[in-house]
């Protein structure tokens, strides 16, 4: 797993707030966990940054 001091501070917020996305994170490879990471790196704003968890972990 990606050493949590790589994440981006609001998406591991909204994966803490969100035990689905966090399970459904950690069962990720650490090659797709890197992309998703580097995606949560673009967003600029807390709901965005909720919207984007939710698209990738509750759709």
């Amino acid at each position: 797993m990606i050493d949590n001091t790589e994440l981006p501070m609001g998406f591991t917020m909204h994966l803490a707030q969100n035990q689905k996305a966090m399970s459904e994170f950690s069962k990720l490879s650490e090659e797709d966990q890197k992309k998703v990471v580097d995606g949560a790196r673009d967003v600029r704003s807390y709901e965005e940054m909720r919207m984007y968890v939710d698209s990738i972990f509750l759709a």
